[in-house]
């Protein structure tokens, strides 16, 4: 049985370590000579005295008051000195607080301190009683005991810390869980159709959020917009600013999509460059935060397969072809949101019928192999290879399973996001349709 030897009066960690706690002693002697010597220098000294003639009731008294020294004879009925002791820290929880014994004895054998010393005993004093030795020890025993609630208090001041840092914890990851899903609903779904055209997605946070955004939308009845944005960093600020590009260019309805500039009679598609130029100028880091970001945006007409896009610091747009031929495109370009008036410029390409337009982020191209190099264009190329002609939603899978069997996993520290739109092999049902 354990047993916490302050439960019925105030325990270390509610009482200061200056507090008459430790000047509380228990003279533990079958000799009322004895205990009346000791008790009268004792409470000379300040102390306050509690008296047993034998072990036993010694040791009921500390099971039942918070009495932290002890001064005990070796020789005692009912238990010994040694014996006492050895009860007493059988009874005492290791954690719990250190009760001060101080033995009393008139032997000098080192056998005999030893085994003193084993059964739990502090230290010793030898009989006749010096006055000026047994004030010393106590003093010394005095200054354990303190130390001792110092640290007791400490720890339980470091447990009720750690408690509410821990709730508060939970809670934080119980809001990014939550954020996760939310910012997965920003995210098309892993096959879709946008104006007749197949689009695939792929997507990975490296943490419960993260920066990258990828999307599509319609452009009329035969063209496509998309897009792939990498924010600087993975963490809640680069998912908010996910949110905000997001509320700028999915917008299904033209009136809600920066890509679109009002007209007569409706909304003209505006040139990626021009896009990506009021990206920049409305979302300019400032003091305050550093959220540049990179990014490709493409405008796809299905019907020609004629592209136009802006590479703004973004890995280069790749085109997929037959046979898992792969080609890139683009000559790189400044990010958006760090400086003024950067200037951003249009690239053309042109899909032939049934090609696929990949845009997608860092995370993949500078994804580690377990000897430290990186997957870069070549390696997407030689992926992509891999995956063949299959439909898209597939061709994205086997490209995602492919980079996590050839990083080992390893080099998944960053978030993943990829997403596909292919042209139609057959441009004249899309005629037919308009």
């Amino acid at each position: 049985m354990t047993v916490p030897l302050a439960a019925t009066g105030a325990g270390p960690a509610e009482v200061p370590p200056e507090a008459p706690l430790s000047r509380r002693v228990l003279v533990a002697d079958d000799s009322k000579t004895q205990r009346l010597l000791l008790r009268t220098l004792l409470r000379g000294r300040g102390y306050e005295v509690i008296e047993a003639d034998n072990g036993r009731d010694a040791l009921a008294l500390l099971r039942a008051e918070p009495i932290r020294l002890v001064i005990s004879d070796w020789i005692m009925p009912g238990l010994t000195g040694p014996e006492l002791c050895q009860r007493l820290r059988a009874e005492t929880a290791a954690d719990g607080p250190h009760v001060y014994v101080l033995l009393l004895t008139a032997k000098h054998e080192r056998a005999d301190i030893a085994r003193g010393l084993e059964a739990g005993a502090d230290d010793f004093l030898t009989k006749p009683v010096d006055e000026t030795e047994l004030m010393a020890r106590l003093l010394a025993g005095e200054r354990i005991v303190r130390m001792q609630a110092r640290l007791i208090a400490q720890r339980a001041e470091t447990a009720a810390a750690y408690g509410r840092l821990k709730a508060a914890h939970e809670m934080l990851d119980r809001d990014l869980a939550m954020a996760s899903l939310l910012q997965a609903e920003l995210v098309p779904p892993a096959l879709g159709a946008c104006n007749g055209a197949a689009c695939a997605v792929a997507y990975r946070a490296a943490g419960h959020v993260g920066g990258d955004l990828v999307g599509y939308f319609p452009i009329g009845q035969r063209g496509v917009g998309v897009f792939s944005v990498d924010v600087s960093g993975h963490g809640v600020a680069a998912a908010l600013r996910t949110v905000h590009l997001a509320q700028l260019l999915s917008g299904a309805d033209p009136a809600d999509n920066i890509a679109f500039r009002a007209e007569a009679g409706g909304h003209a598609v505006r040139s990626p460059a021009e896009v990506v130029a009021e990206l920049n100028a409305r979302l300019l880091s400032s003091g305050k935060h550093d959220l540049y970001f990179t990014m490709v945006l493409a405008v796809i007409d299905l019907e020609t397969g004629a592209t136009t896009f802006c590479q703004a610091g973004h890995t280069a747009p790749a085109v997929l072809g037959a046979g898992g031929r792969v080609r890139f495109h683009g000559r790189g370009g400044p990010p958006v949101g760090l400086l003024p008036d950067l200037p951003y410029s249009d690239e053309h390409l042109t899909l032939a019928p049934g090609e696929r337009l990949l845009l997608y982020s860092d995370g993949i191209a500078e994804a580690e192999r377990p000897d430290g190099t990186m997957i870069e264009a070549a390696g997407l190329a030689r992926l992509i290879g891999r995956a063949g002609d299959r439909a898209p939603d597939a061709l994205m899978r086997v490209l995602m399973e492919s980079l996590a069997e050839e990083t080992g996993g390893a080099g998944f520290e960053d978030d993943i996001s990829a997403v596909l739109v292919e042209r139609p092999a057959d441009a004249r049902a899309l005629r037919r349709a308009g």
